[in-house]
């Protein structure tokens, strides 16, 4: 089994997020919770929310803004299973242009360390 990083992207406006009613919130989240009750033996890491970016280059840092919303960790046979574990998430349909995008995590040369 190899390990796949899955990154979720949330470009949602500030508009949409506003017009998340406290039932569709719960709904989103009861799904969520739906969709990991049934991948729970695949997961080998939830992830957690993400917050501000800090981006770090040759003697500068600064403060950036993207759409990273979160992160799973997955187990799976191939690339094409471990995307499928995502294909029903239901963060994908929360709003317009959200996504997972799943790659794969590969080892670490023996030397790196």
């Amino acid at each position: 089994m190899n390990k796949y990083l899955a990154i979720f992207h949330g470009p949602a406006s500030e508009e949409d997020k506003n017009a998340i009613t406290p039932e569709k919130e719960q709904q989103f989240m009861g799904a969520w919770k739906e969709w990991a009750q049934k991948n729970k033996e695949a997961i080998v890491d939830a992830g957690t929310p993400l917050s501000k970016t800090k981006q770090v280059t040759d003697g500068n840092i600064s403060d950036i803004t993207n759409d990273l919303v979160t992160y799973t960790i997955v187990q799976a046979k191939s690339h094409d299973a471990a995307a499928e574990i995502f294909a029903t998430h239901p963060h994908t349909t929360m709003f317009h242009g959200t996504r997972i995008e799943v790659m794969q995590c590969l080892p670490v040369p023996e030397n790196m360390f």
